[in-house]
């Protein structure tokens, strides 16, 4: 990956954060009942509205963490490709291959 030294770093906390507020999520969300954003799972039972906000809430956040770390993997892939390729070319034009 071909990212500066910071945006790495951001990309590492930020896939951090959202697998383990993931987990720490889904097991308060299986501890107060709630049904929100998975109604297979929590079908018979409801949290209070605000538990129910709560959870919602914090999937919201770790969807939002996780598409923004794959945003930023993708740019670094691209980025390290790219050079990559442009080095690559270099090299064979001149070797004369």
């Amino acid at each position: 990956m071909k990212l500066p030294a910071s945006t790495k770093a951001v990309t590492y906390w930020i896939a951090l954060y959202g697998a383990y507020v993931n987990w720490a999520t889904t097991a308060l969300a299986a501890a107060l009942g709630t049904f929100a954003l998975s109604p297979i799972t929590g079908a018979g039972h409801h949290g209070e509205p605000w538990q129910e906000s709560l959870i919602t809430a914090l999937f919201m956040s770790v969807g939002i963490a996780t598409l923004a770390m794959t945003v930023l993997v993708l740019w670094g892939l691209r980025a390290a490709a790219s050079a990559g390729g442009q080095n690559k070319t270099a090299s064979s034009v001149a070797g004369g291959r």
